[in-house]
């Protein structure tokens, strides 16, 4: 029987706001109850679902019916004896080795939940906004000018050098005023989509006043 256990990351997750990623690599950024951002880092990912928690009420009632004694209260677990693993199993047929697959779940405090399979730990981090980003890409910069390496520098400003090179290849050559122009032009663009959506929508709908 499925069973959840302690997988290292104690943290309340108040809402999962986003989820964002690809190439085996995913971020899910939530808010906590201090109100400050955090996310969790998913590296090597196999697949990913999510759900609603309405969904999922009688699996969780056989996961408290199960809790081992010392679990620490999370928002993010282990899950022992996976039924997810062994349906991925199934469907990948020995087409991958499957020996070093873990199964984590994460939820919050509304009605998000996500299952993860993966072969590395999940990471809990801060949440940064593109301008700390940009600032901190130059911190990294001028500690390289200054003789550090660029490992040392990374590991100062308390990042992976998976998501440095990541925020280099997103955000070089930026500045915190480029920055601002795009997520304008972003909201912009997002504002267009939900009025399209809504003009196609009005289209679909019956009309009921004749």
């Amino acid at each position: 029987m499925e069973r959840l256990v302690n997988c290292g990351i104690i943290t309340d997750i108040e809402m999962i706001e986003d989820i964002s990623g690809g190439n085996q690599y995913f971020e899910i950024v939530f808010s906590a109850k201090d109100k400050i951002k955090y996310k969790v880092i998913l590296e090597h990912v196999w697949d990913l679902r999510c759900s609603i928690e309405n969904a999922s009420t009688e699996r969780f009632c056989r996961f408290r019916e199960t809790m081992q004694e010392g679990l620490v209260s999370s928002n993010v677990y282990g899950v022992e004896n996976s039924e997810y693993i062994k349906y991925f199993e199934n469907q990948i047929s020995g087409t991958r080795p499957t020996n070093e697959l873990k199964h984590y779940i994460l939820h919050d405090n509304v009605d998000s939940i996500i299952d993860v399979l993966t072969v590395e730990k999940p990471i809990l981090a801060k949440h940064y906004t593109a301008e700390q980003i940009i600032v901190k890409l130059r911190q990294i910069e001028e500690m390289c000018s200054q003789g550090k390496t660029t490992a040392e520098a990374i590991c100062h400003e308390g990042i992976t050098e998976r998501i440095y090179h990541r925020w280099l290849n997103e955000y070089k050559g930026m500045d915190i005023a480029d920055c601002k122009k795009l997520k304008t032009l972003e909201n912009k663009i997002e504002l267009l989509q939900r009025r399209i959506a809504e003009l196609s929508l009005s289209h679909i709908m019956p009309n009921n006043s004749s």
